[in-house]
């Protein structure tokens, strides 16, 4: 149990290493030149290549990984494009809300569906257990980003 549970985890940090790479990879080759986002419309290629050297976009790809992978194993996200405030600033500010969300969603979820798995269940092989059982494979199935256009 001890070995497997060891290979297990060998090959979740192998595949959390492969979508940590992969995510870098899409990220910079992304078009457009990240250095441009933080100078104005009418910088010179010297204050573009300052702000090159200064984000370390002088560096070859994998060295700028590698320096990315420390600095996530740090806690330290970088900064955002759009807002240039550190990341974890942003998503701090957006946990508790979503922990909001999501709880009142579960209550919800659990006031509905216990009931009704209930009723379902007590009502078995009657028109009113099909309809609760495909009601519910139905709204499983659909995906979330279909219900956007309802």
């Amino acid at each position: 149990m001890k070995k497997y549970l060891i290979r297990r985890l060998m090959i979740g940090f192998v595949v959390l290493f492969f979508i940590t790479f992969l995510s870098y990879m899409i990220i910079n080759f992304a078009p457009g030149d990240p250095a441009t986002l933080y100078v104005s419309a009418d910088a010179t290629e010297e204050q573009i290549n300052q702000v090159r050297v200064s984000l370390g976009l002088d560096k070859p790809l994998l060295i700028r990984y590698f320096y990315w992978l420390k600095e996530l194993l740090q806690g330290n996200l970088g900064n955002s494009f759009a807002t240039r405030q550190p990341v974890t600033n942003i998503l701090m500010e957006r946990v508790g809300p979503t922990l909001i969300l999501m709880g009142a969603s579960l209550v919800v979820a659990y006031l509905v569906a216990i009931p009704l798995g209930i009723y379902s269940a007590v009502k078995q092989n009657t028109w009113v257990d099909y309809l609760i059982t495909g009601s519910s494979i139905l709204g499983v199935s659909i995906r979330t980003f279909s219900l956007d256009y309802f």
